[in-house]
């Protein structure tokens, strides 16, 4: 019941807005064609008897009419443009669904084709220049896990990923040092390219890094820690590194 009102009431300003657009005046002149029968017949009580039953009465149905037929006419086509807009939309709608019907195989060029395309341009920074393959480590808790598979399956086309996860094991290992709703990469100073990497894989997720390692990895590890929450990349307008 409180969405249908919701709704009407939107109808009803819309209808309005069109009514006195239609008009060619504003809600001001719809005030001065009010106020100036009134100035006219007189402000006291004495004045309208004595005005109204003449030309002020007359003028004042015609413009109840006029206004009552222009208002209608606003009603009808204001819900028509609103019909259109709607079946507009939905024919829209349902050519998507049926391409993708049509197609399962096909990429459509729209947010998720931009992420997954910036995070295997983030990968491939990795790879030139190192002497040894490039070495990747991704951790992350169970609510994040499929994150984890995305980014291990895309990094896996240059660098050798290592993404360990044991389902019995509890995820203080993988949160120790971890950022809520953020991914903090790891890396030693001596990475090539490991700005350019930290500022691709920016453009997808929430990123911080920092060159804190575990005793005894090697120079060209990168590890990758996923923390709880939402890792993903929040305002479309700054880059996910600030």
């Amino acid at each position: 019941m409180t969405q249908w009102l919701h709704y009407f009431f939107h109808l009803v300003v819309r209808t309005f807005i069109n009514w006195y657009t239609f008009l060619g005046t504003s809600p001001a002149g719809i005030a001065v064609q009010i106020i100036t029968p009134v100035l006219t017949a007189g402000w006291r009580l004495s004045d309208w008897r004595k005005n109204w039953p003449g030309e002020l009465k007359r003028a004042a149905y015609a413009l109840l009419a006029v206004w009552t037929a222009t208002f209608i006419i606003c009603i009808i086509t204001t819900v028509y443009h609103d019909h259109q807009f709607l079946v507009k939309s939905n024919e829209s709608l349902r050519r998507e669904l049926s391409a993708k019907l049509e197609n399962p195989f096909a990429i459509s060029f729209n947010n998720e084709y931009a992420s997954i395309s910036n995070t295997v341009q983030a990968f491939r920074f990795l790879m030139p220049q190192q002497i040894r393959d490039c070495s990747v480590r991704i951790t992350a808790p169970r609510e994040n896990r499929q994150v984890a598979q995305v980014l291990a399956s895309l990094g896996a086309t240059f660098c050798r990923v290592d993404a360990p996860y044991d389902p019995a094991e509890p995820d203080d290992e993988a949160l120790r040092g971890a950022l809520k709703d953020a991914i903090l990469i790891h890396m030693k100073k001596t990475v090539p390219d490991r700005a350019a990497f930290v500022v691709a894989l920016g453009n997808v997720f929430s990123v911080r890094r920092t060159y804190d390692l575990p005793s005894g990895s090697p120079d060209e590890l990168v590890w990758i820690q996923i923390g709880e929450g939402n890792p993903w990349r929040k305002d479309p307008t700054k880059p996910g590194t600030d």
